[in-house]
């Protein structure tokens, strides 16, 4: 009765063999976005993860609360039934008592009932002795009321024992009857304490059955977590070759013409907006912000060299309908040489238009592009990110620290 709710939060085999299934084969990515877009994905099923970790345990605890309680309820139901047969042996011994009572009770009931029958048989035979009978039998007037006075009492007496045994005898039918009650409402508590102590022990038979399911799942989970994690570092690692693919591709490395070897930690803002529309790590792979530019000039945000200038609008597949797909859209990303031993780019998604192309160098300001809604958007903004490299690239940063 207590194990109908909440049965969503049991993880599905089929459900564990999909996660680990999907995105988990050999791909040869073709760009830095398709490897950031993977793994936006692998992180986006990470967190779908631990979500479904996190119910799992916190449904765990909840049937653990439940079990201790019904712990307590048993207990305490066993102890009432102790208690009960206690009592119930307690009654049955009075009943034994008052049933001795009732029988002796009888007896002498019985007995005075026959002498008091007897006398009357004798006086109703032989007459009820007159005044003048006890008056010629007495050997004076003295003697006659003291004759008179014993023959009355013992009239009295019969009549009164009679009456009193009666008493008696129906003040322990009475009894006898209360006590009868009294075993039939034991015996009816009994029973419903016996049958809920019953559904008690078979619910938290059925609650330890789904906490160890649910405990087998979560290990499965977290099994899932640890492949997902490495994955993610597989991930990584191809967004930082592709970034280092793009920069052979320039023909280019620090120092060349047009790229810096430092960066001074200072990038100006890339828009006129400074309307941010969603802001870093807004939802769930979100790695950058979004600034509000419907078709405005997008500026490099610092001098560098441009190392991927990507155009997917001119893709035979890309359409409005399937634009979504295309992650980016058209971006431009720019690396601005190291800062405290880190490489440092900027990534410019969205644009309508590119007006740089691989391998050129830029200045602070210089127009790049246009911004736009092409890709994975809906309505026209620039999306903004910082990246760095500390032999590892993919390391997204918040841009509002650099952003002036």
């Amino acid at each position: 009765m207590y194990l109908n709710k909440k049965r969503k939060y049991i993880v599905s085999s089929l459900l564990i063999v999909s996660l680990l299934s999907f995105g988990f084969s050999s791909i040869s990515y073709a760009s830095v976005q398709d490897a950031q877009d993977n793994l936006n994905k692998i992180n986006e099923q990470i967190k779908d993860n631990n979500q479904k970790i996190s119910s799992a345990e916190e449904q765990t605890n909840e049937y653990m609360e439940q079990i201790s309680k019904l712990d307590e309820e048993i207990d305490k139901y066993s102890s009432d039934l102790e208690e009960l047969n206690t009592k119930l042996n307690e009654v049955n011994a009075k009943v034994e008592t008052y049933q001795n009572d009732l029988q002796y009770s009888s007896q002498r009931y019985s007995s005075a009932e026959d002498m008091y029958t007897t006398r009357l048989r004798a006086i109703y035979e032989n007459g009820m002795p007159s005044m003048l009978d006890i008056l010629f039998s007495s050997n004076g007037i003295s003697d006659f009321f003291s004759k008179l006075n014993v023959y009355q009492s013992i009239l009295d007496y019969d009549k009164a024992m009679v009456g009193n045994i009666k008493s008696e005898k129906e003040y322990v039918d009475n009894i006898k009857n209360e006590i009868k009650e009294q075993e039939v409402a034991l015996e009816n508590i009994k029973y419903d304490i016996e049958k809920s102590t019953q559904e008690l022990e078979s619910a938290k038979a059925e609650k330890n059955t789904k906490v160890q399911k649910l405990n087998e799942e979560t290990e499965e989970l977290k099994d899932i977590k640890a492949t997902l994690k490495k994955r993610q570092a597989e991930a990584t690692k191809q967004v930082q070759d592709e970034i280092a693919k793009a920069e052979a591709a320039a023909n280019t490395k620090p120092g060349s013409a047009g790229y810096p070897v430092n960066f001074n930690g200072v990038l100006k803002w890339p828009t006129v907006s400074r309307v941010i529309t969603c802001d870093y790590r807004g939802y769930v792979g979100h790695t950058g912000v979004d600034i509000k530019a419907n078709k405005s000039p997008v500026y490099a945000s610092a001098d560098g060299l441009v190392i991927v200038a990507k155009t997917v609008t001119n893709l035979p597949n890309y359409s409005e309908a399937n634009k979504h797909s295309f992650g980016y859209g058209n971006y431009i990303i720019i690396a601005h040489g190291s800062l405290n031993g880190k490489k440092m780019y900027t990534l410019y998604g969205h644009l309508t238009s590119l007006n740089v192309k691989v391998g050129q160098a830029v200045t602070t300001g210089q127009t790049i592009g246009i911004s736009g809604n092409t890709g994975n958007s809906y309505g026209p903004h620039l999306h903004f990110e910082v990246r760095t490299n500390s032999g590892n690239y993919g390391s997204d940063v918040n841009p509002l620290l650099y952003l002036q």
